[in-house]
């Protein structure tokens, strides 16, 4: 292989590189999600003391000019019957898996219900944020399906509740299950 022919391959690297970079870096990544705003913000349970943490559900309005991609869908289509989750991008940390508490299409809004923890990463941001503020956050596509029958269970602890009841709600609507049953476990009474 002669001299210039080397160079030239390389020079077409180069610019192959060049171009898949600058593509790359003017597609924002997926998990970046839409800002979402907050609507409404409404105390659940009262914190007391240690053995009780605030419980808080926080109503965001559904965006409708944000672009969804890669497993990012838009949160109209999340299904809560499946427990597919919603992702709230909290800074300099990683996208955080919420349940829908409820989803409200018509309204063009979703509710995520949280614990507030002591020091908290996720969870005190999200109850940093003031009513009228956002946060980019995106639903979550993970291909869940239903395997429908005659008996449906869940388990769940603390505010993993908040997933556990609309899927179990969900499963009665559906009516082809017989008996829903849900156990939940709590450290200290609501």
């Amino acid at each position: 292989m002669n001299i210039n022919l080397k160079k030239a391959q390389r020079l077409i690297y180069i610019i192959a590189f060049i171009l898949a970079t600058s593509a790359m870096a003017s597609t924002a990544p997926w998990w970046i999600g839409t800002p979402t705003k907050l609507i409404r913000k409404t105390l659940m349970v009262s914190e007391v003391g240690l053995d009780r943490l605030p419980v808080y559900t926080l109503t965001f309005e559904i965006p409708h000019d944000g672009e969804f991609t890669g497993r990012t869908q838009s949160f109209e289509k999340v299904r809560i019957d499946y427990g597919e989750v919603v992702k709230m991008v909290i800074p300099n940390y990683k996208p955080k898996s919420y349940s829908m508490s409820a989803l409200r299409a018509e309204e063009s809004e979703f509710d995520v219900t949280l614990k507030i923890y002591p020091n908290g990463r996720a969870s005190g941001y999200l109850d940093r944020i003031q009513i009228g503020e956002t946060v980019n956050a995106f639903g979550l596509r993970n291909e869940k399906t239903r395997n429908p029958g005659k008996f449906f269970g869940g388990i769940a602890y603390g505010v993993g509740i908040t997933e556990i009841l609309p899927m179990a709600r969900f499963e009665l609507e559906k009516g082809d299950a017989e008996r829903v049953v849900v156990l939940w476990a709590s450290r200290t009474k609501a």
